[in-house]
């Protein structure tokens, strides 16, 4: 397992206790976010890429999006690429 943390300071690689811990620049829209979660479904759907994502994984991304602030996921949703928009959107409906 490795841990990849998004930074806006100088990246590195530290290993402690065998485990890699990479700090990884990033813009500053990518720590903008609000949510805890919707931050994460942001950072994981970017990793997965634009249609190499199941509907199952969608289907489990919206269902744990649901759990977060309403207020939260609204901000978050504007600061996510189009395709990833979409995909967040399900989760203010039903």
């Amino acid at each position: 397992m490795k841990i990849v943390y998004l930074t806006d300071g100088t990246p590195r690689k530290l290993i402690i206790d065998e485990t890699p811990l990479i700090f990884k620049k990033t813009s500053p829209k990518n720590l903008a976010t609000w949510g805890k979660v919707s931050g994460l479904a942001i950072q994981a759907l970017k990793s997965i890429k634009k249609g190499k994502i199941t509907d199952y994984e969608i289907e489990k991304i919206v269902n744990i999006l649901k759990k977060e602030n309403p207020k939260y996921l609204v901000n978050d949703i504007k600061l996510a690429p189009e395709w990833i928009r979409e995909i967040m959107r399900k989760a203010l409906t039903n």
